[in-house]
């Protein structure tokens, strides 16, 4: 009775374990399309800010200083200047400070959308804006290979990646309106 009951166990763990796996596949590949999706987007209200100005947003600053200027497009991040791990300096800029900038040229129907899933479940789960001699890039983290993104760390973490310029080796696409 008690191995039947160890077996019987052990049989539910692993038919969870196979349900969560499915699901969590699932939701995944739907977040997937909304990711890129949402860097597409983002990427039209940059092109439209650099339409109106001439430039890209923090491209200015970017140029002054000589550094890459970066946003992790999250909500969270409040970091006003960081030095990046590796020799190469980056300042860090907040969504809202992103956000703003864009709304003071676009007006305020200039919504920048954060990734969609809200609690991690496997790579960085936020969208990247980094501007730095004249150019611009946005990326996302895909759970699932996808032929328009990159292979970067780990099973399941793959990288898409929009600019104003394109970069083939690297998957790098460049936008197009």
């Amino acid at each position: 009775m008690k191995k039947r009951l160890i077996i019987m166990g052990i049989l539910i763990l692993i038919a969870i374990a196979a349900m969560y796996q499915y699901l969590e596949s699932s939701y995944q590949t739907k977040a997937d399309a909304i990711r890129i999706a949402d860097v597409n987007h983002i990427a039209s209200l940059v092109s439209k800010y650099h339409q109106a100005t001439h430039r890209f947003p923090f491209q200015k600053e970017s140029d002054e200083i000589g550094i890459m200027i970066s946003v992790y497009i999250d909500g969270k991040s409040t970091v006003n200047i960081q030095e990046s791990i590796s020799p190469i300096s980056e300042r860090i800029y907040s969504y809202q400070k992103f956000v703003d900038e864009l709304q003071s040229v676009l007006g305020n129907d200039a919504v920048v959308p954060m990734d969609p899933q809200k609690v991690p479940s496997f790579g960085p789960n936020w969208y990247v804006y980094s501007v730095q001699n004249g150019n611009y890039f946005i990326a996302a983290h895909l759970y699932h290979k996808n032929s328009n993104a990159r292979y970067v760390e780990s099973e399941g973490y793959y990288k898409y990646e929009i600019s104003n310029i394109e970069v083939p080796e690297k998957k790098i696409y460049k936008y197009q309106d």
